[in-house]
C-alpha cells in the first residue's frame, strides 16, 4: 500500500474518501461494535462486519415491528384535541 504523501490526483481523492467513510462508520456505531471493526483496513470490509451486527437478529426485528405496529394501532386522538397536537404526539 502506498503512503498518503506518494498519492496524486484521483488516487489521493480515493484515499481521502476511504478515510472519511471509515471515520463516519466508526463515529456512528456503538462501542461494542467499534471494537470488532476498528482493525479493518478498508471501508468495504468494515461495512461487511458492521451491517449484520447493526441489523440484529431476525427475532429482534420481528419484535420491534410488532411493538411499533401495536403502538400505531393503539394511537388515537383525544376528544377535542387539535390536529397539531395529535401530529406532535405521533411524530
Amino acid at each position: 500500500m502506498q503512503k498518503e504523501e506518494d498519492l496524486r490526483g484521483d488516487d489521493l481523492k480515493h484515499y481521502e474518501a476511504e478515510i472519511e467513510a471509515m471515520n463516519l462508520i466508526l463515529i456512528s456505531i456503538p462501542n461494542d461494535i467499534y471494537n470488532s471493526v476498528n482493525a479493518c483496513k478498508t471501508t468495504k470490509s468494515m461495512w461487511q462486519r458492521v451491517e449484520p451486527l447493526m441489523r440484529g437478529t431476525v427475532q429482534n426485528k420481528v419484535d420491534r415491528e410488532t411493538r411499533f405496529n401495536n403502538e400505531f394501532n393503539q394511537f388515537v386522538a383525544e376528544p377535542g384535541e387539535a390536529l397539531v397536537s395529535v401530529y406532535n404526539r405521533f411524530a
